[in-house]
Parts: C-alpha cells; sequence; structure tokens
C-alpha cells in the first residue's frame, strides 16, 4: 500500500489535520452522499460533513469539523497476499514514515472480504499521526484501499469513520475495459503551413494519463506559440473498433471523447493503428508503459 500516498502527503497532511482547513482540496464537481465511480465499479457511503476531491489519481474525504484526511485509491488488480505486502511494507512517502503496529487482520465487508491494521507514524515536523489502514478486495478483480490518518487523540472516532466507510462498499463489474492504452501523437499543419497544432496524449496502463499540446502560427501581425499540459486518470470503453474515453483531469471535471480505430492501412504504425479521438487522428507510437 506504499504507493497509496504518492504526491498527496507532501502538501496536504498537516494542513488536512486541521477542521477548517480543508478547503485546500477543492471539492469534486457533483459530490454526494453516495459516492459512485462507474469506471472502478465502486459507491460507498460517504460520512456526514465529509466531501470528496480528486487529487493525483486518488480520492481524497475530508471534513471542515473533523480532524484528519482519508484516502480512497482502487486498484484495478490485486491479490489478498499483495495487499499483506503492502501492509507490513508501512508508509514511507514525503517525509512521512508509518509502520504497523499490529497484524494485519481479517476485516468483514457485506459481499467482500478484506484486511485491515493500524500503522504509526511521525511527519517531518515531529507530528505523531495513526493511520487506519483497509483493503478491500472485489469478487470482480480489483481492491480498494482505504487509508485514515490522524493524532492519536483524534483516532478513535477517526477510524469509526473508516470502518463505517469501508463496511458501505459495494462492488458492481466496471465496464469493458477497452485495449487502447499506448502513446498516441496529433501533428497538424495547415496546407499554407501559417498555423501548426501538436497534441500528444499518453494511455498509460496503469489507469493514469498525460497530456500536453502546442500550436504556432504566423501571420501578417507577427507570430505567436501557445502549449498545454495535464494529467489524470483515464478510462476507456467499447469494443476493438471504438467507444467512449473517460479522461479525469487532476483537480478537474471530467470529459468524455469518442473514439474509433483507423482502419487505412496507411495510419498503422510499428506500434499498431492510429485512433480517431474525438475529430482528430492519433497516430500510435508507443505503448503507453509508464
Amino acid at each position: 500500500m506504499r504507493s497509496t500516498f504518492v504526491g498527496v502527503l507532501g502538501a496536504l497532511v498537516l494542513a488536512l489535520l486541521l477542521p477548517g482547513l480543508a478547503a485546500a482540496a477543492d471539492p469534486a464537481p457533483g459530490a454526494r452522499p453516495g459516492f459512485f465511480r462507474e469506471a472502478w465499479g465502486l459507491g460507498f457511503t460517504v460520512p456526514p460533513h465529509w466531501r470528496t476531491a480528486d487529487k493525483d489519481g486518488l480520492l481524497l474525504l475530508v471534513s471542515d469539523t473533523e480532524a484528519g484526511l482519508m484516502i480512497v485509491r482502487f486498484l484495478p488488480r490485486a491479490t489478498r497476499d499483495e495487499l499483506r505486502a503492502g501492509y507490513q511494507q508501512g508508509l514511507q512517502e514525503s517525509g512521512f514514515m508509518a509502520a504497523p503496529v499490529e497484524d494485519a487482520r481479517p476485516f468483514d465487508v457485506p459481499g467482500a472480504s478484506g484486511l485491515a491494521g493500524v500503522m504509526e507514524g511521525q511527519a517531518q515536523d515531529g507530528t505523531m499521526l495513526r493511520v487506519r489502514s483497509i483493503g478491500v478486495l472485489s469478487r470482480h478483480g480489483g481492491a480498494v484501499v482505504v487509508l485514515a490518518l490522524t493524532t492519536p487523540a483524534q483516532f478513535a472516532r477517526l477510524q469509526s469513520r473508516a470502518d463505517a466507510l469501508a463496511r458501505s462498499i459495494v462492488f458492481s463489474a466496471p465496464p469493458k475495459a477497452a485495449p487502447i492504452a499506448g502513446d498516441y501523437q496529433f501533428i497538424h499543419v495547415s496546407q499554407s503551413g501559417s498555423y501548426s497544432r501538436e497534441a500528444r496524449l499518453t494511455l498509460c496502463a496503469s489507469g493514469r494519463y498525460r497530456s500536453s499540446g502546442e500550436m504556432a502560427g504566423s501571420g501578417a501581425a507577427g507570430s505567436a506559440y501557445s502549449g498545454s499540459g495535464q494529467g489524470g486518470s483515464w478510462s476507456a470503453t467499447g469494443d476493438a473498433s471504438g467507444g467512449s474515453l473517460l479522461l479525469q483531469p487532476d483537480g478537474g471535471p471530467a470529459h468524455t471523447l469518442g473514439w474509433r480505430v483507423s482502419t487505412n492501412p496507411r495510419d498503422r504504425s510499428g506500434w499498431g493503428p492510429a485512433l480517431y479521438i474525438g475529430n482528430d487522428l492519433y497516430q500510435k507510437v508507443g505503448e503507453g508503459r509508464c
């Protein structure tokens, strides 16, 4: 479970331990008491007065009235042994280290099974923290890890929150994943050569994505250039010929694009066929191993 904290602890742990500072994480658009994410095949009950926010592919739960932070991560593939091994390794990320203070024990969830335990650690400034760690296995092959951390004085209350959340988890079969992971590139140059646009999209096999784009133009008034970049999580549904691509940027609203495989042999590279994503044709230039 060590990787669950990557990119989150350094900026959020100490701030979110104090009620009233939870606004450091923006609430997810449409956040509601009954959380459900179709791409994960996962639903659960959000505790009263808590809200959700997406951050670096994780789901954060924060409260304006209670001290603590809960982190939910979906693992598309996981086994019971892997959950146990991750717990035993403890946590060591962004200046925070925690180690188990008890063995992982069976954790019962209606219609599922899991493991749970407690860790203790110390932040960079010396603050002592306790962590409730719960891993719940889905019969569809994945798992959910719930981590709840706060100070020892606040831990009993937060542990009860985390346990109740985990026991409310309901799994459903996620949409059939479309096999389109890879590195893609789109290039357009106007016939006059006065305007060009390039976009790069990497759909990582891990479920993360990153994208970047550049535009350049020239004319009587001179020349101009702009660039942009983005990252988040992705999922795709459909069959071997086409479907829908969901991009969930970190800290922004999700958007859905249609995709379809180009049947033109000239659009095939050594990595595979090109994809139409929206209205743009992206050549495949890599396997998406990231």
